[in-house]
């Protein structure tokens, strides 16, 4: 589909709000293809497009929430 969708919940399993997102996606051997995808909120998820080639990713996510932790 060429994107990538992220959902985050509680322990509860309700939407947990998430006050700033900063997502690192790249290969898992070389910075060459690393990216910083631009979401944005829709129908409960974030959503950014994404045109991954085969091979081992890697995405290293913060979500901070609006009372600050992450």
């Amino acid at each position: 589909r060429g994107e990538l969708r992220l959902v985050f919940t509680d322990a509860k399993g309700q939407p947990a709000p998430v006050a700033d997102l900063n997502v690192l996606l790249g290969r898992t051997t070389e910075a060459k293809d690393d990216s910083r995808p631009s979401f944005t909120r829709n129908a409960g998820a974030f959503v950014a497009k994404a045109a991954l080639q085969p091979g081992k990713w890697m995405m290293h996510v913060e979500a901070r929430a609006q009372d600050g932790t992450l």
